[in-house]
């Protein structure tokens, strides 16, 4: 990405991006993904994915540290594994990016649909939201990292205020007792947290746009500590509300809880809230996607601009959108078994295994 270094944005201002983005998949596919794996004591899936997560925090900042003023993934990719297979490397995840992308927009109209507007079209919903996506794909990276910074202070204000009013209506008997014989379900649950967290990785197409950090990791360290911190208080609320059961079957179970809380009888104030939080992480997370998918494609084909390509993915994304999944229920069953395992391979597998090339070729 070229750009002149008074353009460029800090470590921190990218991880305002990470720390919304993650928001979006992390309030889809939580805690309703993690509990039909853990069960009640899956309130502790974020602390067996500390050392998994800790490890992609230091891979992360290992890369951006590798990378050249002005570099982003796909450079390093191309200096390491050579320009044909780094960029063949690089497509590849242009491509899935893309695919992600479709599915959590088709996501993100299912799920107005199936809880605020019952007879509205799905089409309109995917188009009006696609339409915003460009917006912010095609403007520069501090933009879209100067509004991120404002949707971390309204999103953090609004969750204190959840979490805070849904704690009287925890049942502690539905988060204890944890013994270890609930070591292997916790464990097996915290793959759920960790694909949801680990989409941040992907920032570092980006890094061509990005000032070096003296001490990347404890910046990236606090903000992905505050997003696992988040990710329980919302397991802890949700099931200590519901119970294992209910928590694992009610679709949308955030915005249930939020239906749940009644303290000062302001609960139609806060669902409206609420709607907000999804309208800006989803914005801000399929955004990241398309703009890193576009970059790619801007690097590869050695063009100046990406702004042709963002349309070019965006349309991608329509069309995948529109035809990922017949229905609702497999559209779920894809975010849920399929994702994650192509998300874990591209970020753990695939990054890993750059950064070691890069190391035995000596290029890093």
């Amino acid at each position: 990405m070229k750009t002149m270094r008074n353009d460029k944005i800090s470590m921190r201002q990218l991880m305002t991006i990470a720390f919304v983005s993650v928001l979006a998949p992390s309030i889809q596919l939580i805690p309703e993904t993690v509990v039909n794996y853990g069960g009640s004591a899956s309130w502790l899936a974020p602390l067996a994915a500390v050392i998994p997560v800790g490890f992609l925090v230091w891979l992360f900042c290992r890369l951006m540290g590798a990378m050249k003023e002005g570099e982003g993934l796909t450079q390093l990719m191309t200096r390491v594994l050579g320009t044909f297979l780094g960029k063949l490397v690089a497509i590849a995840y242009a491509v899935w990016f893309l695919v992600y992308a479709g599915l959590m927009l088709r996501s993100t109209g299912e799920r107005f649909l199936s809880t605020i507007y019952d007879n509205g079209n799905l089409n309109v919903f995917i188009i009006i939201t696609l339409l915003l996506v460009i917006i912010g794909a095609s403007g520069h990276l501090k933009s879209l990292a100067r509004s991120s910074g404002v949707f971390v202070i309204f999103i953090s204000i609004l969750l204190v205020i959840i979490f805070l009013f849904a704690i009287p209506e925890i049942n502690t008997e539905n988060l204890l007792p944890v013994t270890y014989l609930d070591t292997k379900p916790i464990l097996t649950a915290s793959l759920s947290v960790i694909h949801v967290i680990s989409p941040f990785a992907y920032l570092a197409f980006l890094g061509g746009g990005v000032k070096k950090d003296p001490k990347p990791v404890k910046t990236v360290s606090r903000w992905i500590g505050l997003l696992m911190i988040i990710i329980m208080l919302l397991l802890v609320t949700t099931i200590g509300t519901f119970g294992e059961v209910l928590a694992g079957r009610i679709q949308n179970t955030f915005f249930a809880m939020i239906r749940n809380i009644t303290i000062f009888d302001i609960i139609e104030r806060i669902e409206s809230e609420v709607v907000a939080i999804w309208v800006v992480t989803d914005f801000v997370f399929l955004s990241f996607l398309v703009m890193s998918s576009s970059e790619i494609l801007r690097v590869v084909t050695v063009r100046e601009k990406r702004k042709g390509f963002v349309w070019l993915c965006a349309g991608a994304v329509l069309l995948i959108s529109f035809l990922a999944a017949p229905n609702a229920f497999v559209l779920t069953d894809l975010l849920e078994r399929l994702v994650p395992i192509i998300n874990l391979s591209a970020v753990f597998g695939g990054l890993t295994l750059i950064f070691i090339v890069g190391k035995l070729r000596r290029k890093l």
